[in-house]
């Protein structure tokens, strides 16, 4: 990568595949199968440099919020008899 991204929030889908040596197909596939970690604005994809990084280091997708956890513990139940 250039010293022109050093301050750079967000990268494109064509900095990260270089970065990783990837094709732009793998990294759209990867991005489907939310492997890695990225954000949809108006149409296009981004990928967040903290979390990408995170991501190459450990491998691991990192929350948006340490408090908060990627995917939401969820709690179904009912009252109906007709589902006991």
């Amino acid at each position: 990568m250039n010293s022109g991204l050093d301050n750079t929030e967000f990268l494109t889908t064509k900095e990260v595949a270089e970065l990783l040596r990837i094709k732009e197909r793998k990294l759209y596939d990867l991005v489907s199968a939310q492997e890695i970690p990225c954000v949809k604005a108006t149409g296009k994809l981004l990928f967040p440099k903290a979390a990408l990084m995170h991501w190459i280091r450990t491998g691991e997708l990192q929350a948006a919020d340490a408090t908060t956890p990627l995917r939401p513990n969820v709690v179904t139940g009912s009252h109906d008899p007709l589902l006991e």
